[in-house]
């Protein structure tokens, strides 16, 4: 399954992967935004700010100007696809080099914790679009550690 924002892949995993496991800030408000059908919620969650406008598009990363997780790199570079788990792709500075970034809950700084077992790399933005080998054959050919 592939999210996409302003013509960018974000997030690409298995669909049961993605639902289970939501990693890119823009795919956590996707999902936040789906109504419940018990009824609980009296507003449905929105995404603050606006969609760019495709012709002009910000320099850095396409999503930086609504998410709440960005920093002042965010809004220069523009962010690979990082592999963050066998299968799993997310297009964010958050997962770059097998480090994740977590916010403490006072917001104002940034703590990165080493997250064990994860091979990153970055792919090509051809090769995403492509039908590769399901992660489990991936595993089974050595590609992908657990």
């Amino acid at each position: 399954m592939y999210v996409m924002y302003a013509g960018k892949v974000m997030e690409q995993a298995e669909t049961f992967e993605l639902f289970g496991n939501t990693q890119h800030p823009y795919t956590k408000g996707l999902l936040k935004s789906i109504p419940r059908l018990d009824g609980r919620e009296k507003r449905l969650y929105t995404i603050e700010g606006v969609v760019p406008n495709l012709l002009h598009l910000p320099r850095g990363c396409n999503f930086s100007n609504r998410c709440g997780d960005a920093c002042g790199r965010c809004m220069e570079e523009k962010p690979d696809l990082y592999e963050t788990s066998c299968g799993h792709k997310v297009r964010c500075f958050l997962y770059e080099r097998g480090r994740r970034m977590i916010k403490r809950r006072r917001g104002l700084t940034l703590q990165a914790q080493t997250v064990l077992n994860l091979r990153i790399r970055t792919a090509p933005s051809a090769e995403i679009l492509k039908e590769g080998p399901r992660p489990a054959d991936r595993m089974e050919k050595g590609l992908c550690r657990r």
